[in-house]
């Protein structure tokens, strides 16, 4: 019997489950092998229901508070439940949007050496079939993580974004990233973005603070 290729991969997950039990992406607990969160933090998860949730975010999940918080540092560092979950959202709110390309934030590699916001922005791509592009921005090496510095050195940071040179003329971006707290670096990457010629930019996040 030939095994078609989704069942392959879920028996594939199904097997890996055993030897590494799947966790909540948000309180670590032990779930079954084919969710992505327990039941309790899906009901404390404070969904954004407004349409501009912030003035630097268009489309977004969650409030980044309680909970999703604990998602947000779980996705940064081996378990990337709460990346998959929230890409899946993120994709279905997007799904009428047309875009030329989708565009994570680059972010500091952590010791999986991944960029937690490309495994949302890649949910995003395949599910509405927009080309991902990991090669137009970037960010330079020896940078602090954010959440470390002073306000007043938050700006010498934006200093370690740069873009390569990419004709993107016309072109319509979904720029994702997976928090969004001063929106100092989203500011920063639509910057770059138009540099390249890009007419429209789309700023999606995963959390947001709660704009005042």
């Amino acid at each position: 019997m030939k095994l078609s290729k989704k069942k392959i991969k879920l028996l594939f997950l199904f097997l890996i489950d055993i030897i590494y039990p799947n966790r909540c992406a948000c309180c670590d607990k032990f779930i079954l092998w084919d969710k992505l969160c327990c039941e309790n933090c899906l009901k404390r998860l404070k969904s954004v229901e407004v349409d501009k949730p912030s003035p630097n975010v268009d489309v977004c999940c969650f409030y980044y508070d309680d909970i999703a918080i604990d998602g947000i540092v779980r996705n940064k560092d081996r378990n990337t439940n709460f990346g998959v979950y929230s890409g899946m959202i993120l994709g279905h709110k997007l799904r009428d949007v047309k875009a030329d390309f989708v565009v994570p934030v680059p972010m500091y590699k952590h010791k999986k050496l991944y960029n937690h916001a490309e495994i949302i922005a890649k949910i995003i791509s395949r599910m509405n079939n927009i080309p991902l592009k990991t090669d137009i921005l970037y960010k330079l090496d020896g940078a602090p993580e954010q959440h470390s510095l002073k306000q007043a050195q938050r700006s010498e940071y934006l200093d370690y974004f740069k873009t390569n040179i990419v004709n993107l003329k016309g072109k319509t971006i979904i720029l994702v990233d997976d928090v969004v707290t001063t929106g100092n670096t989203m500011r920063k990457c639509k910057e770059l973005l138009k540099q390249n010629g890009a007419e429209k930019i789309i700023s999606v996040s995963v959390t947001v603070s709660k704009y005042r």
